[in-house]
């Protein structure tokens, strides 16, 4: 009897004449995996809540702590809040909220606290009333002749404006505080530089003696 190289499969492991059992569970495994790449496909849906609701209400607020002038270097805290208007306005979620601390020239670039974001709303429904979300310190160092720095709050998220998809909306408010922070003085003009005392005594007596030696000479003369 001859027998081949190779190892014989069995009848139920091989997929060209194994059981239907074997080709249904195959089947199950291709439909589910297609499934799942059609769902994570598709667009997400958006919704309006409350039915009907027409507008965007969302409003973002800072306030500072200090009314009147400042000094270089002082701390001022801000005050974040946040509201949402009555129907029709419409709800909203996802809303993340950052401040910004005014950097050197006056500008409101720092990100502050270190680790962002700020606040996370993940829903606010129309109506809500306004109220504080949180506050936040900057410590106002700026260059000399800098008289005026901005702190600012941002807002991100949705608004649930419509059932086919949800609005992205971006609000962003500015604050600043003026500051007694002149310039420097000028430099002092540069003088012309003088003889001291004791080179100006050894010219003299150089002088003298060089006229002593001169008279010297004609009477010998």
């Amino acid at each position: 009897m001859a027998f081949s190289g190779y190892p014989k499969m069995s009848g139920r492991n091989n997929p060209l004449i194994g059981k239907p059992r074997m080709w249904s569970s195959a089947m199950c495994l291709v439909l589910a995996l297609g499934v799942a790449l059609l769902i994570g496909g598709s667009p997400a849906e958006g919704s309006q809540v409350p039915p009907g609701c027409t507008n965007n209400g969302v409003a973002l607020d800072i306030q500072k702590s200090v009314p009147g002038l400042i000094i270089n270097g002082q701390t001022v805290t801000y005050t974040v809040t946040l509201g949402n208007g009555a129907f029709p306005s419409c709800d909203a979620g996802n809303i993340v909220i950052q401040g910004f601390c005014p950097d050197a020239s006056g500008n409101p670039t720092i990100l502050t606290p270190p680790t962002p974001p700020f606040v996370i709303i993940p829903n606010l429904p129309a109506p809500t009333a306004g109220f504080t979300v949180g506050t936040f310190d900057c410590v106002v160092t700026v260059n000399p002749g800098v008289v005026f720095a901005q702190a600012k709050d941002t807002l991100t998220g949705l608004l649930h404006d419509s059932p086919v998809t949800d609005d992205p909306m971006t609000i962003s408010k500015t604050v600043s505080v003026n500051l007694d922070n002149p310039l420097p003085p000028p430099p002092p003009p540069s003088q012309i530089p003088t003889l001291s005392e004791w080179v100006m005594i050894m010219f003299a007596v150089f002088l003298a003696l060089a006229g002593g030696v001169a008279l010297r000479r004609k009477r010998i003369v």
